[in-house]
């Protein structure tokens, strides 16, 4: 029997996130293939979010229609926005339970961004997908990391 793809979708503003999908997709897809047992593959989507009128990125709100109208399993948000909460940047958000993630790239560094962000999208889908398990982690709430 055929194992069915799993599909990752890198939703990314333009200019530095798209360049760095582009860069990390193939390899991204391997990653995961090779850490889950299941093959994946890397669908990259350029478009800004909308922000909210308070400045944040609403990923939550978008995150179902982008999943549907891509056919994803799971959606991860490129930007090159910085986020901060209480005045600390944060480096990504995160819903379990809505198979999706966001990844400011600024809090990435200057330095080999392609290669963090690959490690850390992979460190945040292969949780993701632990939690759809009969045991789930995570939960309704959006984990901040920083």
């Amino acid at each position: 029997m055929d194992a069915i793809n799993l599909t990752l979708g890198l939703r990314t503003d333009p200019g530095v996130p798209a360049r760095v999908a582009a860069r990390i997709a193939e390899d991204l897809a391997a990653d995961l293939s090779r850490t889950s047992g299941q093959p994946w593959q890397v669908d990259i989507s350029e478009g800004e979010l909308p922000l909210a009128p308070d400045g944040t990125i609403p990923l939550l709100a978008n995150a179902p229609q982008l999943l549907e109208e891509h056919g994803w399993d799971y959606l991860v948000y490129l930007t090159d926005l910085p986020r901060y909460l209480d005045h600390d940047p944060v480096l990504s958000e995160v819903s379990a339970d809505a198979h999706a993630a966001l990844i400011s790239l600024p809090s990435l560094g200057a330095l080999r961004v392609s290669d963090r962000t690959r490690r850390l999208v992979a460190t945040l889908i292969d949780a993701a997908a632990e939690s759809r398990s009969p045991d789930p982690v995570g939960g309704q709430a959006v984990a901040s990391l920083w």
